[in-house]
């Protein structure tokens, strides 16, 4: 029962109701990486077992997100519905 927890506030002008979560998620999951947005804040736990690859994966894809980078938009009952 060791891990880390990790959250990102993300500038939205709706804050907690903004969409930027959802975009951030659709990102993730494109590249093969499981995040818990909320609203505006970002959730990283990885488990103890997360190797430094993976880690290094996961905070490459908030990188490319926060420089920009974004998922094509799932339709309806998609990834992060």
């Amino acid at each position: 029962q060791i891990g880390t927890v990790a959250a990102v506030e993300l500038d939205a002008p709706a804050g907690y109701l903004s969409d930027i979560g959802r975009e951030l998620a659709a990102l993730a999951i494109r590249d093969g990486v499981l995040l818990r947005p909320l609203g505006n804040v970002a959730y990283c736990l990885p488990p103890y077992c997360t190797t430094d690859e993976e880690l290094t994966q996961v905070y490459d894809v908030i990188r490319r997100f926060l420089d920009g980078e974004r998922a094509p938009a799932p339709g309806p009952g998609g990834p992060v519905d």
